[in-house]
């Protein structure tokens, strides 16, 4: 659905000579992408209103959303997954940041903190199948996603003492983005098991 909107809206655009015929493939690439953020903030933002969680939904889909732009991580072969899982971890962090407020969490945000350092200075960016990335443009997204890193970590710090509940959130969700990066890299080397043995 979503792809066969960005096509048509790239078509029409291109019919009116907006857009050139050899920019269709990136024009509708960035429609699509643009049409499924919306998408996604609208499924966060629904489930935040269902579970009374405004704030914790805006927190989590900024943090979420730009990471993963630099990160990579793990994607789903279509729109409708993609939606099912990402609206399935929003709740896991909902179920976990609610529960959190029974005990003192203290060490296992450190833990959620760590293992996302670990993650990121490991393997970030994973490319994925549908997007390649050069040399160049693997160091630049590596630079930007480790300058993300050191704001959220400098965030959490300060939300520690401010917010805690906050500081959590932002943590969990950063944990969510490590799981899907450590996900995709054990998937990329099970692809990359599969090719040797067909060769």
């Amino acid at each position: 659905m979503i792809t066969k909107i960005a096509s048509r809206l790239t078509i029409f655009l291109v019919n009116r000579g907006i857009v050139s015929r050899e920019d269709i493939p990136i024009y509708t690439y960035g429609y699509e992408a643009l049409f499924a953020s919306v998408v996604n903030f609208i499924v966060i933002m629904t489930l935040g209103l269902i579970f009374h969680q405004g704030w914790h939904s805006v927190v989590f889909f900024v943090v979420f959303a730009l990471t993963r732009i630099y990160s990579g991580g793990y994607h789903a072969q279509s729109y409708l997954k993609c939606n099912l899982v990402l609206g399935g971890i929003y709740v896991l962090t909902v179920v976990l940041n609610q529960a959190q407020e029974c005990t003192n969490a203290s060490y296992e945000m450190l833990i959620f903190v760590l293992f996302y350092l670990t993650v990121i200075l490991k393997f970030a960016p994973v490319p994925d199948s549908r997007k390649q990335l050069t040399k160049a443009e693997r160091m630049k997204f590596r630079e930007k996603v480790l300058f993300l890193s050191a704001i959220w970590t400098i965030l959490i710090a300060i939300f520690y003492f401010v917010n805690f509940n906050l500081a959590f959130n932002v943590a969990i969700t950063l944990f969510v983005v490590a799981v899907l990066i450590v996900i995709q890299h054990l998937c990329k080397g099970e692809e990359g098991n599969r090719n040797e043995e067909s060769s």
